[in-house]
């Protein structure tokens, strides 16, 4: 049965950080997916339901964030999920992609709002 509440993924390999992301979205009535490296997201996405929206660290283990968003981008069934990259990195990179980029440390409460502005906005 699908879920009535939008779907999102959250890709981050920090535990805490994840568990709180997971908890300011569900609590606004999101439907919450998790992995903790880049294969699992690409596992998760590929098993479905296919998220509506993800939230993606770049640091990631096994396969980096970037390598995870070039593989939603070359899909025609996943390239246009909207992606917000969350990163401790202060290094320069093509940001256009993106829904939109966080910079840690950022708060779960603000992840969250920025998940739901992305939503109402690509529902446009």
């Amino acid at each position: 049965m699908a879920s009535l509440h939008p779907t999102i993924l959250i890709v981050e390999d920090d535990q805490a950080l994840r568990q709180y992301c997971r908890v300011a979205l569900e609590l606004r009535g999101f439907s919450v997916e998790v992995a903790v490296d880049g294969l699992g997201a690409l596992q998760v996405i590929e098993d479905g339901p296919r998220p509506q929206l993800i939230v993606l660290d770049l640091g990631l283990p096994r396969v980096g964030g970037f390598e995870v968003a070039r593989e939603l981008a070359a899909n025609a069934a996943t390239a246009n999920i909207p992606i917000i990259i969350v990163t401790g990195s202060t290094d320069s990179f093509d940001e256009q992609p993106f829904a939109a980029v966080l910079r840690k440390p950022v708060s779960p409460d603000h992840i969250a709002f920025v998940v739901e502005r992305t939503l109402r906005r690509s529902a446009v």
